[in-house]
């Protein structure tokens, strides 16, 4: 709870001093040249590298949840796999893709008058019509790196452990997304914020409806 907390406070710095937001990008940005590391090798390698993982770990969960409901002595791999699934469809699935990309409306950094584009610059958080479907507030690749933290809620003991392997991997992604002007520092925030809020939200309801343990 802190670190969601904390993170939403950062999120409303971000949206009260938007400038921010424009700085960050403008790291990767050059007047005359647009985003000049968009097309790096490494740069495409880890984007790319995201649309090939993130179908095969579903596939992997997938088939932990079979394996899970067909032997009794992997029953408690299902009931981890089952939470990390429920994760998944809520969060990256749900709330970031259809609710948030496709209604938020805020315009992606190359799409904006700040890097060239015909679009005003939207502050982080802020809904707009400016964008009508796959906008920029949240970041769905980052989203994905994020969800490795949701390993943590299913397997606790190593929580912490799982918290910053899946902070180092968005964070990453994140900033590649940065550098093709597809996402703002604050997208990448907000994906966090999507998948952490996502583990809570699931890990109470886990304990209310008192289903498997997952210690």
């Amino acid at each position: 709870m802190p670190q969601l907390i904390a993170g939403l406070l950062l999120l409303l710095l971000f949206a009260l001093f938007p400038q921010l937001d424009v700085a960050l990008s403008s790291i990767g940005y050059r007047a005359g040249e647009g985003f000049v590391w968009a097309q790096a090798p490494a740069v495409l390698l880890i984007y790319r590298a995201v649309n090939v993982l993130a179908p095969l770990l579903i596939a992997g969960l997938l088939l932990a949840l079979l394996a899970g409901s067909l032997r009794p002595s992997l029953r408690p791999l299902r009931a981890r796999a089952g939470f990390l699934l429920l994760v998944l469809a809520l969060g990256p699935g749900l709330i970031a893709h259809p609710l948030l990309k496709d209604h938020w409306g805020r315009p992606r950094p190359v799409e904006t008058q700040v890097f060239g584009g015909t679009q005003p610059l939207v502050p982080a958080a802020v809904p707009s019509r400016y964008c009508d479907k796959n906008c920029s507030f949240v970041s769905g690749h980052a989203v994905m790196g994020f969800y490795l933290l949701a390993f943590g809620y299913a397997w606790p003991r190593q929580r912490r452990r799982w918290h910053w392997l899946g902070i180092a991997a968005g964070v990453s992604i994140g900033a590649v997304r940065m550098l093709q002007g597809k996402h703002f520092a604050s997208d990448v925030l907000g994906s966090y914020l999507v998948v952490l809020g996502t583990c809570l939200m699931v890990s109470a309801l886990w304990r209310r409806w008192r289903w498997p343990a997952l210690d």
